[in-house]
């Protein structure tokens, strides 16, 4: 599994798969020196993997004002992976991961 950002919901979602003992990676763009730097990383030395590239993964995402849910909701399947996560009061961050190159302005309604 793979987990884009080692912000709040990244490590959240990362570690509600390694309690569900689902591996995982998680990616970031910063570089562990910027991580450590910001008030709400807290990612222990020997957890933390730096990838630069994910060229077998794509994702779609959205942020939309939309209400966030309770807690943060993520789904696993062959299909891939899917997640709902708050970003404020009243905001939401939606994932999901579709093939490399895929074009989500030609996705069905049904698809979406």
């Amino acid at each position: 599994m793979v987990v884009v950002g080692a912000g709040v919901a990244g490590l959240t979602v990362a570690n509600l798969l390694r309690r569900s003992g689902v591996g995982y990676v998680v990616l970031e763009r910063h570089g562990r020196a910027q991580l450590e730097q910001r008030q709400r990383a807290s990612v222990p030395p020997d957890e933390l993997t730096t990838y630069r590239f994910a060229d077998d993964v794509g994702w779609f995402t959205v942020l939309a004002d939309a209400p966030p849910p309770r807690y943060p909701l993520f789904g696993i399947s062959r299909h891939g992976f899917a997640a709902h996560f708050g970003r404020g009061p009243s905001a939401s961050r939606f994932y999901l991961q579709c093939p490399v190159g895929d074009d989500p302005q030609t996705w069905s309604d049904e698809r979406v």
